[in-house]
């Protein structure tokens, strides 16, 4: 196709991030929400990180992480069991009662075994694997969970060794409700 035959919501370019038509609207992420299988719409531009892309071309494509490499990005190991310690005096474990994360003494149970899973992008549970850590309320509460996988914002957390875990979708870390060194405190 000659750019003459074009039609302008054919013609794309890449400016700074942003994918640009002819008439300067950009693709976008519907209702900036970063999901699975999200649809894309076509709006003004307001270069907001929905409306960010980058081109990574086939042959410059990173390798697929497989169980034990480090995901540089989330600061994790792909399917490596590890505890969550507070680093209270106490030295709890993340732990969890229901689905609800809490601060408990170490014990042998599964319920406070935690792994980076690579497809989803979250932090399981090893002893509920369809669960990922979760904030509560659509990501608008306080309290940690964990919920369904659905690798949307209130799951996807990094570890940033200064911050601890992070959620990287509006920064918050993960935190002992008050800073009270209680056994069974809400995380």
């Amino acid at each position: 196709m000659t750019t003459t035959n074009a039609r302008w919501f054919q013609l794309w370019k890449n400016e700074k991030g942003n994918l640009v038509n002819e008439k300067g609207k950009v693709l976008e992420i519907q209702g900036h929400r970063d999901r699975e299988n999200q649809n894309i719409g076509v709006l003004e531009k307001d270069n907001g990180l929905y409306q960010q892309w980058e081109v990574i071309y086939v042959d410059e494509m990173p390798k697929e992480l497989k169980k034990g490499d480090t995901n540089t990005m989330f600061g994790l190991d792909v399917e490596r069991p590890f505890f969550v310690v507070t680093t209270l005096e106490s030295e709890r474990y993340v732990d969890l009662i229901g689905n609800n994360m809490v601060i408990k003494t170490p014990n042998s149970f599964e319920s406070q075994l935690w792994y980076f899973d690579q497809k989803s992008r979250t932090i399981k549970s090893m002893r509920s694997k369809n669960m990922s850590w979760d904030i509560a309320g659509n990501s608008k509460g306080t309290n940690m969970a964990v919920a369904a996988t659905n690798s949307y914002e209130g799951q996807l957390f990094k570890w940033d060794g200064e911050s601890g875990f992070v959620n990287m979708y509006d920064g918050r870390a993960l935190d002992v409700q008050g800073g009270k060194d209680e056994e069974g405190n809400n995380v």
